[in-house]
């Protein structure tokens, strides 16, 4: 998967592939289960509409998200994990348009540490609702 290619792409020492799959990883997950749980409310159409135009990644990451835990009862979806994910979303998007701040690889390795936290957060919320795709393969 996306954090497997991530944790590859580091320990071969590309840091810009490294990113960009722990991102995608995070904001994959994301996606998925805020469509899955929109959808349950509205129209497919409407739910997808949401999430490409109106409500981006960054406002799943920072809106959404938190908001969407406190309703549900899930745990805390914490703002020390949101700040990296945003440092993590930062530096793709850098990247993408080929600008990147230069980054240490203690850096890059906390940022994927924090995708892997995301992802398993976002598990148990999937989990928990019924909508559970494991992120990664399952044993």
């Amino acid at each position: 998967g996306l954090l497997a290619n991530a944790a590859q792409s580091y320990r071969s020492g590309q840091s810009r592939a490294a990113i960009v799959s722990a991102n995608a990883a995070v904001e994959s997950a994301l996606r998925d289960l805020l469509e899955t749980l929109f959808t349950r409310e509205a129209t497919a159409n409407a739910a997808e509409d949401l999430l490409t135009n109106g409500a981006t990644y960054g406002h799943q990451l920072n809106a959404l998200i938190p908001a969407v835990a406190s309703w549900r009862g899930w745990p805390s979806f914490s703002g020390d994990l949101r700040g990296k994910l945003n440092r993590l979303r930062k530096l793709r998007n850098q990247n993408a348009h080929g600008s990147a701040d230069s980054v240490d690889w203690n850096e890059i390795a906390e940022l994927i540490l924090a995708a892997l936290f995301a992802l398993h957060y976002l598990s148990i919320a999937q989990e928990r609702e019924g909508c559970f795709v494991a992120p990664w393969p399952l044993p």
